[in-house]
This record gives structure tokens, C-alpha cells and sequence, in this order.
């Protein structure tokens, strides 16, 4: 009988000390840790067209009411995933130049004033422009965009006829 209450009680605590080093051994518990590094992002966008890493051609004709070079862009905006950006030129001095073998002998650079328009108040485009940051294009308006605008220094007739021309960039940077 002894042996029979032994091995009965052998038997009860293997029925409640398995269940334990069961679950003990069965569950496990590890963390996870999840990230992402989310870089600033912008592009440029004119006339509806991303234009980031384009050229946007852009003529410069006689403005038939002031007698300059001239031409000022439609709306230019900012799409990405911050708040600011910094809109710059590349140079500080814009100057057309006359085109080899396309103009006068006497043929010299054309000196032009840039500036950019914001809520139709322009400022110097050799000085940085801060601009909000759209989520996506439907969101561009009068109010969040902003437009380029080149004006020769002098008049149209007081330079050789002759091609000129000249690349400039124009530098978005986040505002962080």
C-alpha cells in the first residue's frame, strides 16, 4: 500500500509540475524593435510637371510696354514631407551670354535682375526665399506658391542682336 500511495503521489506532482515546465519551455517572449529613418524629401514642381533634375526652358521676349528682356513664370511649388524649404540660385550674378558664332562681333553679355515673386511682392533672387512645404500638388495656390521673374538691366535695344543664353539652377533645401 505504501507503494501504491508513493507511486500515487509520484504521479500527482508529474501532473501538476509538467504543465509548468510545458508552458515554461513552450512560451517565449521577445521585443521587437521597429524603425525607419524617414529622409527630408522635395521636388519641385512647374505647370502641374515635376520638374526636379529637369530643364524648364524659359525665353526671355521684349516686353512691348517697358522695352526690356522679360519673362516671369507661372506658380512654382514645393511638394514633399517637411514643413520649409530654402529656395536659392546658384549664382548671385545672371548674365546671358552671347551664343559662339551666333551673334555680332561687338556682342556682350546681357546683365539681368532675377527675383522671386510671393503673393505678388518681389524679392532678390541672389537672396534665399523660404517657402512652405505642400503634402501634394492639388494643394498649390496663389497663396503657397511662388514665381521667377528676369528682367534685363537695361533696354532690349541697347544690346547686338545675336542668340545669348545661360544655365542657372535654381537650389531647394530643407528648412529644418
Amino acid at each position: 500500500m505504501l507503494k501504491k500511495n508513493l507511486l500515487f503521489c509520484s504521479f500527482i506532482s508529474l501532473l501538476f509540475i509538467y504543465p509548468v515546465t510545458v508552458n515554461a519551455a513552450r512560451d517565449s517572449l521577445v521585443g521587437v524593435k521597429i524603425g525607419v529613418v524617414m529622409e527630408p524629401r522635395i521636388a519641385l514642381y512647374y505647370k502641374g510637371e515635376r520638374v526636379t533634375d529637369k530643364t524648364i526652358v524659359f525665353p526671355l521676349t521684349v516686353n512691348d510696354a517697358n522695352g526690356y528682356f522679360e519673362n516671369m513664370s507661372d506658380y512654382l511649388y514645393i511638394v514633399g514631407n517637411i514643413d520649409r524649404a530654402n529656395v536659392m540660385l546658384n549664382e548671385k550674378d545672371i548674365e546671358l551670354d552671347p551664343e559662339k558664332g551666333k551673334q555680332d562681333a561687338d556682342s556682350v553679355a546681357i546683365p539681368l535682375n532675377g527675383y522671386f515673386v510671393v503673393n505678388n511682392v518681389p524679392t532678390d533672387a541672389s537672396a534665399s526665399l523660404t517657402m512652405p512645404v505642400l503634402r501634394d500638388i492639388s494643394q498649390g495656390n496663389d497663396k503657397n506658391g511662388f514665381k521667377f521673374h528676369l528682367k534685363s538691366k537695361e533696354l532690349a535695344r541697347n544690346y547686338p542682336s545675336g542668340n545669348y543664353t545661360h544655365v542657372l539652377s535654381i537650389i531647394i533645401t530643407p528648412a529644418l
